[in-house]
């Protein structure tokens, strides 16, 4: 599974749930924010830094430059 489709996949389900932010950190389970409470993506894998290297490229390559 690529990285952009997993970014895809862990963000699609923080807004189903209504989160309000997505916390990516290495070695960690991504976590959502809903209603002020943390709560961990128990059934994905813990990032690596090849996963949040790759997801900073994605998010770098959307936003455009200033």
């Amino acid at each position: 599974m690529s990285s952009l489709v997993e970014l895809n996949a862990v963000l699609r389900r923080a807004v189903e749930h209504g989160a309000s932010d997505v916390h990516l950190k290495v070695d960690q389970l991504p976590v959502m924010r809903r209603d002020g409470e943390l709560i961990l993506f128990e059934d994905h894998p813990p990032l690596t830094d090849a996963d949040l290297e790759a997801a900073l490229a994605i998010v770098s390559e959307l936003t455009p430059a200033k």
